[in-house]
């Protein structure tokens, strides 16, 4: 559920008073410190995961995660949902089932070669910015998602159409590093998006 920076329940720091309530206090463990938390940034988009069937100890422990992490998130509705920055989704998406079922890992989850799909949508996102600028957040986005391009391709994209994509990802990330010209790295960009609109 994406929300729009600034509206969270509570400001600042996050005080639960539930006494009153069945629900847990996610900063209610000993030696917890709320102001260890990193503060959501209000200009930043910001998206929330509603965890109303979580116990209490797994909430404190995700709570403690993300500080360890140092993950900006606050907590509202009671403490049953958090928020963090979209930018931390996929980190998010990645960790909760870690807590919820640490006993339930998938059975390729040691198998570092396949690409994870949501490498495809992050790929194509962003040389669709590429097409309109070539530097700074645009940039970061797609070395991002280049770094997690893995030997083979995500589930069901054939080992050809792949190595077109690998490719194009490898001659724009050439491109970067000695500083090409725009208009080439535009006109590649191109490309890789023309590759990917089938794929994603």
């Amino acid at each position: 559920m994406l929300q729009d920076p600034g509206q969270d329940d509570h400001d600042g720091d996050l005080e639960l008073d539930t006494s009153a309530l069945d629900g847990p206090d996610p900063h209610a463990g000993e030696g917890l410190d709320p102001d260890d938390c990193i503060p959501l940034d209000d200009q930043r988009e910001q998206v929330g995961y509603e965890l109303f069937d979580w116990d209490p100890s797994e909430l404190d422990e995700l709570d403690d995660v993300l500080h360890e992490m140092g993950v900006p998130h606050e907590w509202v509705s009671d403490g049953y949902e958090v928020v963090v920055h979209e930018e931390d989704e996929a980190r998010l998406d990645a960790l909760l089932p870690t807590i919820r079922f640490p006993d339930e890992l998938p059975e390729e989850a040691d198998d570092g070669d396949d690409t994870d799909v949501q490498v495809l949508s992050d790929l194509f996102v962003a040389a669709d910015r590429l097409q309109t600028t070539t530097a700074g957040e645009a940039v970061s986005a797609f070395l991002d998602a280049a770094e997690r391009v893995g030997e083979h391709p995500p589930y069901g994209v054939g080992e050809k159409e792949w190595d077109h994509v690998v490719e194009l990802v490898d001659q724009l990330i050439d491109l970067f590093h000695a500083d090409g010209p725009p208009e080439e790295i535009t006109e590649l960009a191109y490309q890789l998006r023309r590759r990917l609109r089938p794929l994603v």
